[in-house]
């Protein structure tokens, strides 16, 4: 096989996790790593330095975007939201893309998620969003169970899980599960207060968020302070069906009322990001295929969560708002 061009910008936090995987994948490839931080290409440098596989046949790291390549075979974005737009714009016009996967959120405008759209099917460039527990095994599973059933609600809850960087993560989930669409978010129950992120320059918000289905599903968000992220839990309950899920725990029980509710246990693992990018990579470079998210998908999954924050913060907050600084 020739070898494959991958390329990652954006090597912080997440993206340095998609070069560590990277360099775990059994194909022949050629990675280029591309970050404006000095910081952030060491830190990537470290995490790819003990790298023995053989179909890594280079890997070179730079501040700006390399030169004399003419196509990417994948070329992967985990820039923040407030620059992707910008970045996406360069990285097409400098190279040909054949297959694209963009970090979420994935902008942080409805104009900026319609701009980007109409520039990657302008270039027929194949693209899917990272959510990935549509790859996952155990949601897998869930899903077939779960398509048995309706009118659902998945909660999700009550910790501090960044609802703002996070909720596209499990609406996305709820979607795929429930093989269904948005047809309405409520954030009538999100707080006032507008909290600073982790990452300087976004902000978080808490609360409750109340999703409502085309067909008779509902969707249940609630973030609080002070409570442990890692007790985030997930409940998909309807009137024959209950499933209780801690991923970070790896356990989930599920009961149904055709078995009198007699509770049966699964043990499961979510890999993490290091884990799973090199799988996933070859599918697509072998296949063109993946179950990650398809980006018309995610781009109206993107819309109704970004419309329902930024009127909030319009509601809060004395400034004006058409775009909402989450990442």
């Amino acid at each position: 096989m020739n070898e494959k061009k991958l390329m990652v910008v954006g090597c912080g936090g997440i993206g340095s996790r998609h070069l560590q995987a990277l360099c775990k994948i059994d194909i022949p490839v050629k990675i280029f790593a591309v970050d404006t931080s000095e910081k952030s290409l060491k830190n990537a440098q470290i995490l790819t330095n003990e790298t023995t596989n053989s179909n890594i046949k280079s890997i070179q790291f730079s501040k700006e975007l390399p030169d004399n390549i003419d196509l990417i075979d994948l070329c992967i974005i985990a820039t923040s939201s407030n620059v992707r737009l910008t970045v996406l714009k360069k990285v097409v016009s400098k190279y040909s893309i054949k297959n694209l996967i963009l970090e979420k959120v994935l902008f942080q405008s409805i104009r900026e998620l319609d701009e980007a759209k109409d520039l990657i099917n302008k270039e027929k460039i194949k693209c899917w969003i990272n959510c990935p527990r549509r790859e996952e095994t155990f949601w897998r599973d869930m899903k077939k169970i779960l398509s048995c059933y309706s009118g659902l609600n998945l909660y999700y809850g009550k910790s501090d899980w960044s609802m703002c960087c996070n909720s596209i993560h499990i609406i996305d989930l709820a979607v795929w599960l429930f093989n269904d669409k948005i047809r309405h978010l409520d954030n009538s129950n999100l707080n006032n207060d507008i909290h600073k992120s982790k990452r300087e320059g976004f902000i978080e918000m808490t609360g409750i968020l109340k999703g409502y289905f085309e067909r008779d599903n509902t969707l249940t968000l609630e973030a609080n302070l002070g409570i442990p992220r890692e007790e985030a839990t997930f409940e998909i309950s309807g009137d024959e069906i209950r499933l209780i899920v801690n991923e970070d725990k790896g356990k989930g029980v599920l009961y149904k009322k055709e078995n009198n509710w007699i509770p049966q246990e699964y043990d499961f693992h979510i890999p993490f990001q290091s884990e799973k990018t090199h799988k996933i990579a070859k599918k697509i470079l072998e296949n063109e295929e993946c179950f990650l998210t398809k980006l018309e998908e995610s781009v109206e999954i993107h819309k109704p969560l970004l419309l329902s924050f930024i009127k909030h913060l319009n509601k809060i907050s004395k400034e004006k708002y058409d775009y909402c600084p989450i990442t």
